[in-house]
């Protein structure tokens, strides 16, 4: 029980909250290589989510990217007056 608690009488059964268990949306992708002549080249490299370090290949990556990314609309173009 912290100082504050004691202080304000609090219980700690009152303070628990209900953590949902929410899913990684995988934003943040790194490409590892394994071999140093495939170094650079994307569709060899397996990509760690910084976050949960789970692992996806090239395809997957691509799907995770295309499918969490929000449709980009066009920008108009400068007009002259």
């Amino acid at each position: 029980m912290s100082v504050i608690s004691k202080i304000f009488h609090r219980q700690d059964d009152a303070t628990e909250e209900v953590v949902e268990d929410l899913k990684c949306p995988h934003t943040a992708l790194v490409p590892h290589w394994d071999d140093p002549a495939t170094l650079g080249k994307p569709e060899f490299a397996r990509y760690q989510c910084e976050s949960c370090h789970e692992q996806f290949t090239y395809q997957q990556t691509e799907q995770l990217l295309h499918s969490t990314l929000p449709p980009q609309e066009p920008t108009p173009s400068p007009q002259e007056p």
